[in-house]
């Protein structure tokens, strides 16, 4: 609060003025501050637990928390200023980050029902660094079976529990931010956000549409694990988003071309792409979804059968982690290891009595295998994909409401220019009139003093 005076006159308090949307949008952003904190220390906590199962998700999910309390700020500074501009940005800084909390959260939440493959067959690795509460066996943990597989029950319940919280946490975070998102709403009318939707928010979709496209081509042409060429076929959904996320990246840039210059034909064709966008969104996230759930079949009838995946993985891939300091090599004594039978085209490959701890299955070894990459990139894709929808149907109605008001100033434009055209005309009508009078006037006065002469 600050003070004023004028001459004699007393002074005055000054004090901010708040309308109740401002207020609201202040309300709703300690808000979030405060649950972006939240997520931010869950994501912390589980860092100990995941730090072996899937590197980046605790990771992301710090990401995430601390971009939720860094949001706040420009709520705040955009709500006390009253600028525009910075509310404009919060609008579509807080949508993007609703998608990527909602697409983090749904991920953990699939995930859970594949993390008790990934302990079986990758036990050594998180024993070594599961903390104590967990696992507190000692040295036990990679001698005794029975204690090994009461350790992998007891780590399976822990992480399912740990991706619950990150899944439901980063749900009810995207939440309150879409809360954010409407706040900002009652402070700015549709008409001003249209075009900060087709710029700046062309920006935001890009940063979307990239990581789509990247994760898409990525596992896709067999980035981060081998069968790609073998599985192709099956996985062709990645390439079907990766398409998506390219489509909408040169979407975002013509719209942001087209508002920039105010060119409607550019405009319409944006409204084109919009549209080619959100069907094949549509159909690369229906597709990921149902080759995520039959990839692991496609992989068993082609390990050890068909294009014999197992060929192009490493001699100890298939090894059973469970006793510490074991190297079978499955892979490479198969006839040795394993006893493999054929059921029409499949052939299925169990361990023998005597490697029952030391080798995996094909069934086992395909989990393996498309739990590196292919099945999280198809649940991811699949998952952005469909919230990826809802960013191009704002777009869709900004272009769609630019080109109504593009063509509406164009159309005043004209009729403006018409009216000023039809005042001069009568402008220059008046003026004719004037000067004809005036040389009537003039040769009649002509006459009569020359007809006054004549009399004289």
């Amino acid at each position: 609060v600050s003070t004023q005076s004028t001459g004699d006159q007393p002074q005055q308090p000054m004090a901010f003025q708040c309308t109740r949307a401002q207020l609201g949008l202040i309300a709703v952003n300690v808000v979030i501050y405060w649950i972006g904190f939240i997520e931010l220390m869950v994501a912390v906590f589980s860092w100990p637990y995941m730090r072996d199962v899937h590197h980046p998700i605790p990771f992301v999910g710090m990401g995430l928390g601390a971009a939720t309390m860094i949001l706040p700020t420009m709520g705040f500074w955009a709500t006390l200023l009253k600028k525009n501009r910075l509310i404009k940005m919060y609008f579509y800084t807080a949508l993007m980050l609703v998608v990527a909390q909602l697409v983090y959260g749904t991920y953990c939440l699939i995930y859970r029902s594949e993390v008790s493959d990934y302990i079986f067959e990758h036990y050594q690795d998180l024993i070594e660094h599961m903390p104590t509460d967990v696992c507190n066996c000692g040295t036990s943990c990679a001698s005794s079976a029975a204690v090994i597989a009461q350790c992998k029950h007891d780590m399976n319940d822990q992480l399912e529990s740990t991706l619950l919280s990150l899944g439901i946490m980063s749900i009810i975070t995207a939440l309150f931010v879409l809360g954010g998102v409407l706040a900002s709403l009652k402070l700015l009318k549709w008409f001003r956000l249209t075009t900060s939707i087709l710029q700046g928010g062309a920006i935001s979709n890009c940063v979307l549409a990239f990581a789509l496209a990247f994760i898409g081509l990525y596992s896709g042409t067999g980035g981060g694990w081998d069968g790609a060429s073998a599985l192709e076929g099956d996985i062709w959904g990645l390439f079907v988003s990766a398409t998506a996320g390219i489509l909408m990246t040169i979407t975002s840039i013509v719209g942001f071309t087209s508002s920039k210059q105010r060119q409607t034909g550019l405009l319409h064709v944006t409204k084109g792409l919009h549209l080619v966008s959100l069907a094949l969104l549509l159909a690369a996230g229906i597709v990921c979804y149902y080759q995520a759930d039959n990839i692991d079949g496609k992989c068993k009838d082609n390990f050890d059968s068909g294009d014999r995946i197992r060929s192009d993985q490493g001699g100890g891939f298939c090894d059973l982690q469970d006793l510490a300091g074991s190297h079978t090599n499955c892979n490479d004594n198969v006839a040795t290891c394993y006893d493999c039978a054929t059921t029409g085209s499949h052939t299925e490959c169990t361990a023998k009595t005597a490697y029952s701890q030391l080798c995996l299955s094909t069934t086992e070894c395909c989990s393996k295998l498309v739990g590196q990459s292919v099945l999280p990139s198809l649940w991811a894709s699949g998952c952005l994909c469909f919230y990826l929808l809802a960013t191009v149907v704002v777009a869709f109605l900004a272009t769609h409401h630019k080109i109504e008001e593009i063509v509406a100033e164009e159309a005043l434009a004209d009729k403006v220019k018409a009216e000023e055209t039809r005042e001069e005309d009568s402008v220059d009508v008046g003026v004719k009139t004037t000067g004809t009078s005036a040389a009537e006037s003039t040769k009649h006065k002509t006459r009569k003093k020359k007809t006054n002469e004549g009399r004289l």
